[in-house]
């Protein structure tokens, strides 16, 4: 029974460890701001699926 217990604290550990870097590589590789045309919804093709809709609070640009 304990070698079970053993056996899943170490995978949940992997796999944590894992979700901590692929977390911390996109927080470090992909930029703090995005620029879209037009209010339209930002995609970004990565391994993990990142959707946004704008903000009510948006900044529109001086033309």
């Amino acid at each position: 029974m304990i070698r079970i217990v053993r056996k899943f604290a170490i995978l949940f550990a992997v796999l944590t460890a894992q979700l901590y870097t692929a977390a911390a590589y996109y927080a470090w590789s992909l930029p703090d701001s995005y620029y879209t045309a037009d209010s339209s919804t930002l995609e970004l093709d990565t391994a993990l699926h990142i959707a946004a809709v704008p903000a009510e609070h948006t900044v529109q640009a001086a033309a």
